[in-house]
């Protein structure tokens, strides 16, 4: 009896693995790939702009989103040194550019490049030929590191999602969500939170009251306190009216939490205290 069974067992086994075989090696293939230092991701690649070894390449990724990388290519290879860019901006010999994975000064001439990469994404902190690995920001010399603070946030780098206003890279947006009590509610959200499930939620403010985009600047008013999110320099500042609160909040390394609105020009508080209190809808 037990011989028969262990026949079938083989019989049914073989074709069993020959199936799902392929599968796992497909499944398997595509996680390498997919963390593979410096290996480009999407399909549709297409260089924007080229200097030396260089360029900026626009892709499209599985859900159909547009982004774009800054690459390095040697010896016929291609490798991504930052990805999803969000900011960039050539000048003489030096192409500048920021993105979520990181910063870089690219020194196309010479084909050198000062590279800083976040601590959630060091699948792209590769010493390459050229690439200098820099571990903060502030360690690139004064005039690059100026020059990358000063790059505004200006190209799709979060997926596309519906929502009621998306700000800058679409890492900041406004969200209507409906509540266990049935009623509609506004949402201040950081994408990139949401994505490296950073903080016990990904909102910054829940019950959203009023907005207002002036000039670059996302001021926000809620039962919880303010932000005030400024593009430019991404200077990024949130209050809450109970400080304790903000251990329960999205609250990314670059967001700066304050106590009151002390920090702020006396105009920059005028407009954040008066934005409207609105009631539920």
């Amino acid at each position: 009896m037990k011989r028969k069974i262990r026949q079938a067992f083989s019989r049914i086994r073989r074709p069993f693995v020959l199936l799902f075989l392929p599968t796992v090696l497909i499944l398997t293939a595509l996680i390498v790939r997919e963390n593979w230092p410096g290996l480009p991701q999407g399909v549709n690649r297409k260089s924007w702009l080229t200097a030396g070894d260089f360029s900026i390449v626009a892709y499209t990724d599985r859900q159909g989103n547009r982004y774009l990388d800054l690459c390095l290519t040697q010896d016929g290879k291609q490798r991504v040194l930052v990805n999803r860019v969000y900011a960039y901006q050539l000048e003489k010999d030096t192409l500048y550019v920021k993105g979520v994975s990181g910063a870089a000064a690219a020194h196309w001439q010479d084909g050198t490049c000062r590279l800083y990469t976040g601590k959630h994404y060091s699948r792209y902190a590769k010493a390459w030929s050229g690439i200098s690995l820099v571990h903060d920001l502030r360690l690139f010399p004064l005039a690059e590191y100026n020059k990358l603070v000063s790059l505004t946030p200006q190209y799709q780098a979060f997926p596309s999602t519906s929502c009621v206003a998306s700000f800058g890279s679409g890492r900041f947006r406004i969200e209507e969500v409906t509540g266990a009590d049935g009623f509609r509610r506004l949402q201040l959200v950081d994408a990139q939170a949401r994505e490296l499930d950073i903080g016990y939620t990904v909102r910054l403010l829940r019950d959203v009251e009023s907005f207002l985009i002036l000039d670059g600047v996302l001021y926000a008013r809620s039962k919880e306190g303010y932000a005030r999110l400024q593009l430019e320099g991404e200077q990024y500042l949130m209050c809450y009216h109970d400080y304790g609160s903000k251990i329960y909040f999205s609250t990314h390394s670059d967001i700066q939490v304050e106590r009151d609105l002390s920090s702020l020009s006396p105009s920059q508080q005028e407009i954040l205290e008066n934005l409207p209190a609105a009631g539920r809808s």
